[in-house]
């Protein structure tokens, strides 16, 4: 562990270690702006996080196994009082939205398929 002004810090490598995610994922967090590095040694150029960022992480993974889009992530995380309940509620409407579109594409696919094996008849 490093520490810079007296802040703990964890390298990129072993923020990835602890959230099992590759250096490049969170780098390329970093660049669509979801995570910024707390500091960047001018020397190496070696990525530093703190351990809320460590928090951070969890919960932008933990968004994406609800598969949340990472633009919508970074939004959430921009206003990280609010509450996971109404977030995932959301999320959860969204998907059955997507579902029934879905399911109606099939249905009328499945009606298509049925015309032509008619007609082939």
């Amino acid at each position: 562990m490093e520490f810079i002004h007296d802040v703990e810090l964890f390298s990129i490598g072993k923020l990835a270690k602890a959230v099992n995610m590759t250096p490049d994922a969170l780098r390329y967090y970093a660049e669509i702006g979801l995570l910024k590095p707390y500091f960047i040694s001018p020397d190496t150029g070696y990525r530093y996080y703190t351990a809320a960022q460590a928090q951070d992480v969890a919960r932008i993974v933990e968004l994406k196994g609800f598969d949340f889009p990472l633009a919508t992530i970074r939004d959430m995380m921009a206003t990280p009082d609010a509450p996971m309940e109404a977030l995932l509620r959301t999320r959860y409407a969204e998907l059955m939205q997507e579902k029934a579109r879905i399911t109606q594409a099939m249905e009328k696919l499945a009606q298509k398929l049925q015309l032509i094996e008619e007609a082939q008849q």
